[in-house]
């Protein structure tokens, strides 16, 4: 029986709707195929980048694929690039594994390398920097601020393995009005620059968040910037609305921030400026991260300025429905600081500071702290300081705020932590593993990979540094499927803490090799 032909044209403009189109963008400098601005997107003859981000949804449509192919595009660049259909983003990314690099390295009245309006885009897959030399001191004549990314408006965008490094401002922007981005997987480093006072600025991340949604920031490495790693903050002092709320910031590895200008700032700091007690920072989530500062654990340092997790500022704007579980935090004197709180879990943490700040705002009988199941390691048994008035042993602590059950003190010589401190998969490159390692000894770590069942004997492997990916240590995986890691002091930690890649083969290379590798010995007559 045959169709009527209507129902003909309606499966075929169906079929049109759902297909995906998928773009090309090229250097406006590529010798063989360059983009231009009168390209129509094909590979034969794609768009320069700037183009393709110009581009309104009557041209490019949830769904489609806009692929950036290996090159270095030099400029500064904003996308207005927005997808009217809710469950089909627009995805821009390197096109397979090409190096792709966004260098603001140019003149031009823009203030950051990327500038994004747009919604529900995904950005994935290149790196965002300002290649040469440019002066880090506000002093010097030719010194000008160019930021990393900045994302401005639009709601539901995430921002995928990008490489955010060497910018003269913060690294990343995301600010109030970007609603429900998601920030993932992300390298950020050696951003900022030194101001007129001789101390460092330029975060990691800067963030706020005015919508009802919740912004998430979870499995990025934050390390080397000037200031801090992140910033969930405002210094508005007289906002009249709240836009520092709604966060989730899981599974992040943030250190040594500040270390560039010879500081030790915030790894990251919760709060606001706010004197009116209208912007308050609040309901978020600070879970399974590990914050570190340079720290000689061995030879029990622990004098000087080394925070790595801030909660509250002003007292009258104190941080309410903070949850705080399963991160490891070592700094120095007050590595731990909650100077402004009104409501705050805080459970099996793992900590090593000089002591405990804790704010002031605990005597208000309106406050509600929880805390449960907690490590503390500190110099003094009076580990537990108000606002420099008064030190509590943790026996007094626990009456004092009449919980942390389960919780331990001991002093900071019996301090051990996990020599693995994190070992986690990647979600879209699962041959990758980010590695973090503690040894106080600055011992080689066994890193045990048996639970990953399709990580089999014979599988070859690269140790990669997170910051250069240059090659660290290579070789091929046993049967009792445990690599040795030497810390090392790489990307300027001290030798008892590193963070790394680890790269495997797949599979098919795998078999490829060992049939080669089998050819060739049987070739030699073994």
């Amino acid at each position: 029986m045959k169709l009527p032909i209507y129902y003909i044209i309606l499966l075929c403009f169906s079929v049109n709707l759902l297909a995906q189109n998928e773009y090309h963008v090229f250097p406006v400098d590529d010798l063989s195929n360059p983009g231009t601005l009168n390209g129509n997107g094909t590979i034969e003859n794609p768009w320069d980048l700037q183009s393709a981000l110009n581009h309104k949804e009557d041209v490019i449509k949830g769904g489609d694929i806009i692929w950036i192919h290996q090159g270095v595009y030099n400029g500064r660049y904003t996308s207005t690039l927005e997808s009217n259909i809710s469950d089909k983003k627009i995805t821009v990314s390197a096109f397979r594994n090409d190096k792709v690099v966004l260098n603001g390295n140019v003149e031009s009245r823009q203030e950051a390398v990327l500038t994004i309006y747009g919604a529900n885009v995904i950005y994935k897959n290149f790196e965002i920097t300002c290649l040469g030399d440019l002066p880090r001191s506000v002093l010097e004549s030719s010194y000008k601020v160019i930021s990393g990314l900045n994302h401005i408006t639009g709601k539901d965008c995430e921002f995928i393995n990008l490489r955010i490094f060497n910018n003269t401002g913060f690294g990343f922007g995301s600010w109030k009005h970007a609603e429900a981005s998601i920030i993932e997987e992300c390298v950020i480093y050696n951003n900022g620059s030194v101001a007129n006072n001789g101390k460092g600025r330029g975060e990691g991340i800067y963030t706020q968040n005015k919508s009802d949604k919740t912004r998430i920031i979870q499995n990025n490495i934050i390390f080397n910037n000037y200031y801090k790693a992140i910033e969930v903050w405002s210094a508005n002092k007289h906002a009249d609305y709240e836009y520092v709320k709604h966060f989730n910031i899981d599974n992040n590895i943030l250190f040594n921030s500040g270390l560039p200008a010879g500081f030790s700032y915030d790894n990251l700091i919760i709060a606001t400026d706010d004197r009116e007690g209208i912007n308050i920072a609040k309901d978020i989530s600070v879970t399974n991260n590990i914050f570190y500062h340079n720290t000689d654990i061995k030879n029990k340092e622990i004098n000087g300025n080394a925070p790595s997790l801030t909660l509250g500022f002003h007292k009258n704007a104190p941080v309410e429905d903070i949850r705080v579980e399963n991160n490891v935090i070592i700094g120095r004197n007050n590595s731990l600081r909650i100077i402004n709180a009104k409501s705050l879990l805080f459970k099996n943490n793992f900590i090593y500071s000089g002591y405990i700040h804790n704010s002031p705002y605990l005597n208000n009988k309106q406050t509600d702290w929880h805390f449960e199941n907690n490590s503390y390691f500190t110099k003094r048994s009076g580990a537990f300081r108000f606002h420099n008035t008064a030190t509590y042993s943790l026996k007094d602590w626990q009456n004092k705020v009449t919980s942390d059950v389960g919780s331990t003190w001991s002093h900071i010589k019996y301090f051990e932590a996990p020599k693995v401190l994190d070992l986690y998969r990647s979600r879209y490159n699962t041959k990758q593993f980010r590695v973090t390692l503690f040894d106080k000894l600055g011992d080689d770590v066994i890193v045990d990979f048996s639970e990953y069942s399709d990580l089999n004997n014979g599988r070859a492997y690269k140790i990669k540094n997170i910051e250069t990916s240059a090659i660290i240590a290579e070789g091929v995986m046993d049967q009792s499927k445990q690599i040795v890691f030497e810390i090392g002091t790489y990307n300027n930690t001290n030798e008892n803490f590193g963070v790394f890649f680890i790269e495997f083969e797949d599979q098919k290379e795998a078999e490829k090799r060992k049939t080669i590798l089998g050819k060739f010995f049987k070739w030699l007559g073994f």
